[in-house]
């Protein structure tokens, strides 16, 4: 059987950025099926709600100071 070799930083990378997507995508689904398995819709909604809605908003500002930290001020006039 045929081994495959990665360096340390790409087994870094996937351990850490694409199984722990999975187990934290796990936690989020368990903890939202535990509260709809106790009838807290309330709860369950503002869970849900917040975790997407802020997630994708970090993500905007994340990609926001990623291009400001990575381009310099002649460049942000640019392509603006």
């Amino acid at each position: 059987m045929a081994r495959l070799h990665l360096s340390d930083q790409l087994a870094l990378a996937i351990g850490t950025g694409f199984f722990g997507a999975f187990t934290t995508f796990s936690s989020f689904s368990v903890d939202a099926i535990r509260l709809v398995n106790q009838q807290q819709w309330s709860a369950f909604a503002w869970y849900v709600g917040i975790s997407m809605v802020g997630g994708v908003l970090l993500s905007l500002l994340a990609d926001y100071w990623a291009v400001k930290l990575t381009h310099g001020p002649e460049e942000q006039e640019v392509s603006q």
